[in-house]
């Protein structure tokens, strides 16, 4: 099994917290995303991680990094085309993916590994009471999330006009196995992958009858969009 981290964006949310760094050097707790991603990776029985870069690359530093590759058209493309970027390193293999503005546990990623389906995504169950303490209105970030009975996703990504079309929160974590990336690069590879967020690739598949698990977590987890967003998790966690 192996890791990889995407990394190349600017993370404009972020604003004056990255200046002068890429977000995944950010510090939550005295300690950089990146530190606290590869560590919850690497516990979960992860050794192989590779990190895609693009702004600011040369401040991406860690020892526990075993490859690295470039988005060199970070600046006009999208979280797929960064992992397309990357495919010629774990194509073959079982992987997991992680966005770079996010902390989360090693149980988490252990019940992804642990997740018997090609493709499988966590999401926080627990969302509402975290996106309320982050947003006066959770609407105005929140977008549907959507699974049927047997805990399979039937949408995400799309506008929500009420919280009862939100089932969880999509956390930036999937899990792929070599079969499963075969698959959505088949179909994903159709479209302008440079536009495609991770969100509107994840429905496409649904819509091309792919299976994608949904995997619940109520463990210790966030994602970083600004200042507030860090004195939040500090306070909280």
């Amino acid at each position: 099994m192996k890791a990889i981290i995407l990394a190349a964006g600017r993370g404009s949310r972020m604003k004056e917290l990255t200046d002068d760094k890429p977000k995944c050097m950010v510090k939550f707790k005295g300690r950089e995303l990146l530190d606290w991603q590869v560590e919850s990776l690497k516990k979960s029985g992860i050794s192989e991680i590779g990190i895609v870069t693009g702004y600011q690359k040369d401040k991406i530093i860690h020892k526990d990094l075993s490859y690295f590759i470039e988005n060199e058209q970070w600046q006009n493309s999208n979280m797929v085309f960064s992992l397309f970027c990357a495919k010629g390193w774990f194509q073959n293999s079982d992987f997991i993916v992680s966005y770079s503005d996010i902390f989360y546990t090693a149980d988490a990623v252990k019940k992804l590994i642990n997740s018997d389906y090609d493709i499988a995504i966590t999401f926080d169950k627990n969302f509402t009471n975290l996106w309320q303490q982050r947003l006066d209105d959770p609407l105005s970030d929140l977008e549907s999330f959507k699974i049927d009975k047997n805990g399979f996703l039937t949408q995400i990504g799309k506008k929500a006009n009420s919280l009862d079309e939100i089932e969880g929160q999509f956390m930036g974590l999937l899990k792929f196995t070599a079969n499963g990336w075969k698959k959505a690069e088949k179909i994903l590879s159709k479209y302008d992958i440079k536009k495609l967020d991770c969100t509107s690739a994840l429905q496409i598949l649904i819509e091309n009858q792919i299976k994608i698990k949904a995997v619940g977590i109520d463990d210790m987890w966030g994602e970083v969009d600004n200042y507030n967003d860090l004195k939040l998790y500090e306070r909280i966690y």
